[in-house]
């Protein structure tokens, strides 16, 4: 991915996300012989790809894409984002397939993914570092960091500072 966007391999590893749901689609009425397990060899491959793809591209283009002083917030959501699915994802998709509705749950999930592919595909925001957000958007600055930046260590009168 050297010269290449990051958002590049975002929307491959989406791409191959949902090629991995519509693979299990496809093999769902074959159920048995050499046809599945090729499928299967093949989604695992592309999976393990987009995932190499994935891991190292999101936390840096959300970085990229926050404005100026919010990507560690930003970041810190989609940590959130990440393992509310990995928690909520197994309950949700175990109670689909219960009640029955295995190739719409599939279906849903390789269309969002394709979505989501295409979505990584829009430009960036962004955000010079000329850019000031106004002041009643700031962050107060704590006392602690406040005097480890004055060089003093806040012992000086304040006509020195």
């Amino acid at each position: 991915m050297a010269g290449r966007r990051r958002a590049a391999g975002v929307a491959l590893s989406a791409a191959g996300c949902a090629g991995i749901w519509a693979a299990v689609i496809a093999a769902g009425p074959l159920s048995r012989g050499a046809a599945v397990q090729v499928l299967f060899a093949a989604a695992m491959i592309i999976g393990a790809l987009g995932e190499s793809l994935l891991s190292p591209a999101v936390p840096v283009t959300n970085g990229d894409r926050a404005r100026l002083g919010a990507a560690g917030r930003r970041k810190r959501l989609s940590t959130c984002a990440l393992v509310a699915g990995c928690l909520l994802g197994p309950a949700a998709g175990g109670a689909a397939l219960g009640a029955g509705w295995g190739t719409s749950l599939l279906t849903a999930l390789a269309v969002a993914c394709a979505l989501a592919g295409i979505a990584a595909q829009r430009p960036p925001v962004i955000w010079h570092r000329s850019h000031r957000s106004p002041p009643s958007a700031r962050l107060p600055v704590s006392p602690i960091l406040a005097a480890q930046a004055d060089p003093t260590g806040g012992c000086a009168p304040p006509a020195a500072r």
